[in-house]
């Protein structure tokens, strides 16, 4: 069971002391209720995940009471403390604690003001601690010492698979320690070093490693400050690794020449299999050369270009190669220049292409001449389960149009038209679809100046179909037939559970587009 303290407050503890709670999202608020409340926690042995993220709740001193409730509990996996700035003496707590719990496995503690002292504290519970396999402590202040103690540890630690870093205000020379760590660590297949400055000589220092390193398979250097040269440096590198499949590059100012360097690499590469380079002013010409070199790969699944300054040119080459590419499913495109002539294009290809599962356009100035050219190849389309169309310009006859294509259309299971001045007729046209469409899972409508009494009317359309389990137009009553919808799914995840499909957890938002659509499929089959 899962509950939040939403909840009456002595129904929870009782709960606790039973041993009838999975997951808890939150904590009292009140220094007594907190009390109480760890001393639930110490001698529960069924709670696996607790969630804190309200902003300044746990302090030192709370951190202390977490602290001992890990000393003694033995059943928690999973521990998020978020937005609490608790310091380095709350993480020099915990981390005490952790030499000797053997049961947390995820200890996530993003902005919590940690430092230099906090991250040393940390570090030294790794040398010890051999349970703990995700650690998150991203947002916080732990600087170049921190980087340099926590690398230290990294040598000897053989359980940490995941290691989260992003925005920590750490420079190369603390880059260069953890990438010489990862010259001896063994098991860390996860390594987020995003929106921290590096440079290119700490680029550098990564590629070095990345010749030698076998287990990592994800790295995020995102906003690092890499430029052209640093990107040049990584992918060189992994021309001689073949182990790494996620590569995170956004934001790093690689350039249209840049562009050019990666679309060699994915030429040669067979290894990488998701490629994120958004935010890297390729223009039009960068876009087309790695246009041209999709041509050539046929490993990667994943590739996001938004915010490259790509216009129709640009668009109309990626859309050529989707038409021979088979193995890209996700694609995101948002934030460029597309508008109708780029969905012309795109809807064009998609008609041709078998491959293709998730499409991001949104911010790409589609009007309602462009979501006609969508619509067209939505009612052929077999492949597509998600279309992000969040914030263009389609207006309510462009609505209209999707709105027909989805009375045809047996594959959509996520779409996303907020922001797109569908006003009511917009609106009405999409409510009438929803009782005869039975793929959508997944439809946010908000941000559309949509009137009260067209929302009920998207609430009617809710009551009728069983199918949606998220739909988000801004009307508070969709609340109640949106449970039922999820009661009904989770019924039918628990049947095909029991048939021995592998299904995902529903609900957790990052997760949802993936989980609705391998839920979707599993259904069909």
């Amino acid at each position: 069971m899962s509950l939040t303290f939403d909840r009456d407050f002595d129904e929870i503890i009782s709960l606790l002391k039973k041993n009838k709670l999975t997951t808890l999202n939150a904590v009292p608020r009140d220094k007594d209720g907190f009390r109480i409340f760890v001393q639930a926690l110490k001698r529960n042995t069924s709670l696996r995940t607790l969630i804190i993220a309200q902003k300044g709740l746990i302090g030192t001193e709370e951190a202390m009471y977490i602290a001992d409730v890990l000393k003694f509990n033995d059943s928690l996996t999973s521990l998020e403390i978020t937005d609490s700035q608790f310091g380095d003496l709350g993480a020099i707590s915990i981390a005490s604690a952790l030499k000797v719990n053997r049961s947390l496995t995820t200890l996530c503690f993003s902005r919590n003001d940690i430092g230099t002292d906090g991250a040393l504290a940390i570090a030294e519970s790794l040398k010890v601690n051999t349970s703990l396999t995700n650690l998150k402590i991203s947002c916080n202040s732990i600087h170049s010492v921190g980087a340099e103690k926590i690398a230290a540890a990294l040598k000897l630690n053989s359980s940490i698979i995941a290691l989260d870093l992003v925005k920590n205000k750490i420079p190369y020379d603390g880059v260069r320690n953890l990438a010489d760590a990862l010259k001896d660590n063994r098991t860390l297949s996860t390594l987020k070093l995003g929106w921290n400055p590096c440079g290119s000589d700490g680029a550098k220092s990564i590629a070095e490693a990345l010749i030698i390193n076998t287990p990592l398979t994800f790295l995020d250097l995102s906003e690092g400050s890499l430029g052209c040269d640093g990107a040049k440096e990584i992918l060189t590198a992994l021309k001689r690794n073949n182990s790494l499949t996620t590569l995170k590059l956004t934001q790093n100012h690689i350039g249209e020449y840049g562009a050019k360097i990666i679309a060699i690499f994915l030429k040669e590469n067979n290894s990488l299999t998701s490629l994120f380079l958004r935010t890297n002013e390729f223009g039009d010409e960068g876009a087309l050369v790695i246009a041209n070199a999709l041509m050539f790969n046929e490993t990667l699944t994943t590739l996001d270009l938004s915010g490259n300054r790509i216009g129709v040119k640009g668009i109309k080459g990626l859309a050529d190669t989707l038409t021979k590419n088979s193995s890209l499913t996700t694609l995101f495109l948002h934030n460029n220049e597309s508008g109708n002539d780029g969905a012309r294009y795109l809807a064009n290809a998609l008609r041709k292409n078998n491959s293709l599962t998730t499409l991001d356009l949104k911010h790409s100035k589609i009007g309602e001449d462009g979501a006609r050219e969508i619509a067209g190849f939505l009612k052929e389309n077999e492949t597509l389960t998600t279309l992000n169309l969040r914030f263009n310009r389609i207006g309510a006859e462009g609505a209209r149009e999707l709105a027909n294509a989805l009375a045809f259309n047996k594959t959509l299971t996520v779409l996303d038209i907020s922001g797109n001045r569908i006003h009511d007729k917009g609106a009405r046209n999409i409510a009438t679809v929803l009782k005869e469409n039975n793929s959508l899972i997944s439809l946010i409508i908000e941000l559309n100046q949509i009137d009260n009494a067209v929302k009920k009317e998207l609430d009617c359309a809710l009551k009728d179909n069983s199918f949606l389990i998220e739909m988000d137009s801004g009307h508070d009553k969709q609340e109640q037939y949106l449970h039922r919808n999820q009661m009904q799914l989770a019924k039918r995840q628990n049947d095909l559970q029991l048939k021995g499909y592998d299904l995902p957890k529903l609900g957790k938002e990052s997760d949802l587009s993936k989980g609705l659509n391998k839920m979707t499929k599993a259904m069909k089959l």
